[in-house]
């Protein structure tokens, strides 16, 4: 309604219904107590941030600054709620909250220390991080407030400050697959000094990952002729699979090298009939099965597609599931899950344990059989844990069902004949 009243020009109906909204909106803390809030972004942030945007726009609206000046005092009477009970997500979406009304109004420093963007964006990270280290699971990007905080710290003529926000905005792009934006922000980063080593450091390595992904996406390697073998080992044998978690944090550089990884395999099958083992796809599971959080949406596209190489050999119904009103303590023991909190909402997502499984199955076949592609790997079938061998293909081709049964996760090898698995076990 606010919106429809701005296009239709009056502007002070929808101040008035941004007020009204205000009055009604839950508390942050409402929405993790209750099922159905809880998946949603609070309405509360874009509501206050809507709200002092517009008085800041229409000064004859807010006279003195009174509305805007009791506006923050409500909403900083409401964070000091939040520290009371040490609630850390509210505090956290607080801090976000004045930071950009603050930001919005231009107001990067104060006499009074709370009173400016820069202190509260400052805080607003600082929060984030500390309930991931406290909880993985509540990883969530936040690269807009970096960018926004740079901003702070041009106008303060802090530069390297402002150098080392826009990194920290890049590597937060890159997590949610903005490869433009992340390239663009890189480059204005470009003048951090060499005297700080860890940031210095941290630019050169996210420009690498940055580069292969480009180069990945820009179809740049030899993906119609090329040895999908050849070049996995270029990549995963290359400076950015070497990086420790020296400057980067290690659950930052499994997701890209998910991401990384999934991709290469999705363009070899796109652009190369002859990739048929799912080389790239089994490394990608290495690295995403060791997080648990997903960087954005886009990455369950990407297990959809990995889970698509493996179709044949899992029991697919379910597929890889996304649940907006289940939490950890309703995953199925036989489900590998991971939390997606992108955007305005919070997600978990579910694939079958099965399906890792599988890559390390095969991983295993081709080991045994020194690196060559074995024919028929669809034909062995995963349930549960327990994998199922056609006699035929164990009779062809080498392998040893004692090293399956070390795979982690088999609960039991079995080696039938074909016909059986196919009575047993029909096509879906």
């Amino acid at each position: 309604m606010e919106s429809s009243a701005l296009l239709d020009g009056n502007v002070k109906n929808a101040v008035q219904l941004l007020e009204t909204a205000l009055r009604i909106a839950p508390e942050f803390y409402v929405y993790d107590g209750d099922p159905m809030l809880k998946i949603y972004f609070p309405v509360k942030m874009d509501i206050s941030i809507e709200l002092a945007r517009l008085y800041n726009r229409y000064p004859k609206l807010d006279l003195n600054h009174a509305k805007f000046d009791q506006l923050i005092f409500e909403l900083f009477n409401e964070k000091s709620a939040h520290y009371l009970k040490n609630d850390l997500e509210s505090i956290q979406k607080s801090h976000t909250m004045l930071g950009l009304i603050y930001a919005d109004r231009n107001v990067w420093e104060s006499s009074w220390g709370p009173a400016n963007a820069i202190f509260q964006l400052e805080h607003a990270i600082s929060i984030q991080k500390e309930i991931e280290r406290k909880n993985p699971e509540k990883f969530k990007p936040i690269p807009s407030i970096y960018q926004m905080l740079s901003k702070g710290y041009k106008q303060t003529n802090r530069p390297e400050m402002e150098s080392r926000a826009l990194i920290d905005a890049a590597a937060g792009y890159l997590d949610l697959d903005n490869l433009s934006t992340a390239d663009s922000i890189l480059q204005k980063a470009k003048n951090i000094s060499l005297q700080d080593v860890e940031y210095y450091q941290k630019l050169k390595e996210l420009g690498l990952i940055k580069t292969i992904r480009l180069n990945i996406r820009n179809g740049n390697y030899d993906f119609k002729n090329g040895n999908a073998k050849s070049l996995e080992k270029n990549i995963t044998e290359g400076d950015l699979f070497k990086m420790t978690n020296l400057k980067i944090d290690n659950s930052f550089l499994n997701r890209q090298k998910f991401k990384i990884l999934a991709d290469m395999g999705s363009k070899f099958t796109e652009l190369n009939p002859d990739y048929k083992y799912p080389l790239f796809e089994i490394k990608a599971l290495d690295y995403i099965n060791k997080e648990k959080a997903l960087g954005n949406y886009q990455d369950i596209n990407r297990l959809n597609q990995i889970e698509g190489k493996f179709v044949k050999n899992l029991d697919n119904k379910d597929g890889i599931k996304v649940n907006q009103n289940k939490n950890a303590l309703d995953v199925k023991d036989q489900s590998r899950s991971w939390s997606l909190n992108s955007g305005g909402y919070q997600s978990r997502i579910e694939a079958s344990k099965d399906l890792f499984i599988a890559g390390k199955v095969y991983e295993n076949i081709s080991k045994g059989n020194n690196d060559k592609e074995v024919d028929g790997l669809d034909q062995v079938q995963i349930r549960q844990g327990e994998v199922i061998i056609p006699k035929e293909l164990r009779d062809k081709e080498t392998i040893d069902e004692k090293k399956i049964q070390q795979v982690t996760g088999v609960k039991k090898v079995q080696v039938v004949d074909k016909m059986l698995i196919k009575k047993a076990y029909p096509p879906q």
